[in-house]
């Protein structure tokens, strides 16, 4: 489920391949000059030179120009590219293609903003061959500077805003035959972020972070900190912060600015069995829920939070990065709104299907286009059609499906099915 204003969907897979986040760009901070960048051979003028700063200063006199780099990606992976902007005219493009000078675009954008955080996914019938390229539009200049393509764990939202992988992370069925995918192996080196995005500036307002987790290990732990990038490893700067961990006597703790709050003794225990975590902000109270029950309410949580510099960390904190969590992780969410008790009983409801041993979760086959929906009232199956076949869900969980494609329509009604 992804509720209300949903600023990110992570940790929601069923790839279970372990991502290790390695810079895919060489020399993308430009420490050994031009190395690995060159012009797209197009002809016209101009300019590429890198300074005193070490920064990459692109000049076009005419036309439409591109800096390049060939880089390997895989198809069907997901990545996210950002770049430093220095200066320039206004006249940018940041772009990764499968040829060079701009052709075959897979991620396209123009007046990129510094920094930026941008997703994009390769389509598995692709090559492996692509370009990162710099462009301008008639005369100008960029300088800019660290850039940076990671492989990402995806953001499932509409926002498109993955996490930036580092060090490796490890990623494992949730159950045996399940589909749904686990993340775990964190540590001060292992851990999923997202920089710097304006999207999850909070201020007074509303928000929840809710996800699934479970460990056989010790407590006192960090799943998640969304704190000042230039805090990493001081403790004494932990302040402007939303940071959720359990503590060594089962309590959840929940970080509101400076302000943090905590659920009853016992409120979690290192069991190895799933449960379903919220933690949020609503209405100017701090709640606590765990398995669709309230465990704690507190009241006169309005401080501000998110006034510069925040990055979001999963798996470790910010501020203490020796205290990663010990066990799993999946299907994390965070939102700038509140999420009702009916609702959030209702999610763990739905979800706790998809932790059961040979649980689907997706539509059958290769094709995610939908040719057809039926939903038939009396069982309350949705039906779901596609090239590959018919798929039936009950809930958020898939408990059949046919091989014939479906190419037109599907009928449902008190069990009995037609498709063509």
């Amino acid at each position: 489920w992804m509720h209300g204003d949903i600023k990110g969907a992570f940790l929601s897979d069923t790839d279970a391949t372990n991502i290790s986040g390695t810079n895919l760009v060489s020399n993308g901070d430009f420490s050994s000059g031009a190395t690995g960048w060159a012009d797209d051979g197009s002809g016209g003028t101009n300019s590429f030179t890198v300074n005193g700063s070490g920064q990459a200063v692109w000049s076009v006199t005419t036309g439409t120009y591109w800096l390049n780099q060939q880089v390997y990606l895989t198809p069907g992976k997901t990545y996210t590219i950002q770049a430093e902007l220095i200066s320039s005219n206004n006249n940018r493009w940041i772009r990764v293609g499968s040829g060079p000078g701009g052709s075959s675009d897979l991620f396209d954008k123009m007046t990129w903003v510094s920094n930026e955080v941008y997703q994009f996914t390769v389509p598995s019938n692709w090559t492996n061959n692509y370009w990162v390229q710099f462009g301008i539009q008639a005369a100008g200049t960029i300088t800019f500077d660290n850039v940076v393509l990671k492989l990402a764990d995806p953001d499932r939202s509409v926002n498109n805003k993955g996490l930036q992988v580092f060090g490796t992370v490890t990623k494992s069925a949730v159950a045996t035959g399940a589909e749904l995918v686990a993340y775990s192996g964190w540590s001060s080196s292992n851990y999923l972020r997202q920089p710097y995005n304006t999207d999850l500036q909070v201020g007074t307002g509303d928000v929840y972070f809710t996800w699934w987790t479970k460990t056989s290990g010790g407590l006192q732990r960090v799943w998640f900190d969304y704190s000042n990038a230039n805090d990493w490893n001081t403790p004494s700067g932990a302040n402007d912060r939303l940071y959720g961990i359990v503590t060594v006597n089962g309590e959840l703790q929940f970080t509101v600015g400076s302000t943090t709050y905590t659920s009853p003794t016992s409120s979690y225990s290192a069991d190895g069995i799933w449960h379903h975590i919220v933690m949020q902000r609503r209405g100017g109270t701090v709640e606590f829920y765990k398995d669709g029950q309230l465990l704690s309410s507190h009241s006169n949580a309005n401080d501000s939070v998110g006034a510069d510099n925040q990055i979001l960390v999963l798996g470790t904190g910010i501020h203490y990065p020796a205290a990663p969590w010990t066990g799993h992780m999946t299907l994390f969410r965070v939102g700038n709104s509140a999420i009702s008790p009916e609702q959030i009983k209702k999610i763990y409801e739905d979800e706790k299907w998809l932790f059961q041993e040979n649980a689907a979760c997706t539509l059958y086959g290769s094709s995610d286009t939908v040719t057809a929906l039926a939903y038939d009232d009396s069982n309350d199956l949705l039906h779901v059609g596609t090239s590959s076949g018919r798929s039936d869900f009950q809930g958020l969980r898939r408990i059949n499906n046919t091989t014939t494609a479906v190419t037109t329509a599907i009928s449902a009604s008190n069990g009995l099915i037609a498709e063509q």
